[in-house]
């Protein structure tokens, strides 16, 4: 794809296509300005301009389910529809995991 954007930074980007964005149709999208927008000119951007994987964090909500059994028993029964956990650039621990370990107090 090619777009325009009026500012360049840092922004995620998710589906609106049925369950996409719940299932994981996610990810972070770095704008860079053109250099000769640049504050002090071109020669500054080589200075701290990288993309690195490293230099991103992306924080996002965990049913840890599929989204259409979670939708389906939250609008047909009881089911609750709330995430269960956090994903941070896309890792998190199990719903349950410290319960085996760890009293909740």
């Amino acid at each position: 794809y090619e777009f325009e954007t009026p500012i360049g930074g840092s922004y995620f980007w998710h589906s609106h296509a049925g369950f996409q964005r719940g299932d994981g149709v996610f990810g972070s999208l770095v704008v860079r300005k053109p250099a000769e927008k640049e504050p002090f000119g071109p020669s500054n951007q080589a200075l701290y301009d990288f993309d690195l994987p490293e230099h991103e964090i992306l924080i996002w909500d965990w049913l840890a389910d599929l989204s259409l059994p979670v939708f389906l028993n939250h609008h047909h029964s009881n089911g609750d529809n709330k995430p269960r956990g956090v994903l941070i650039n896309g890792r998190g621990i199990p719903p349950g995991y410290f319960d085996d370990f760890l009293p909740h107090e």
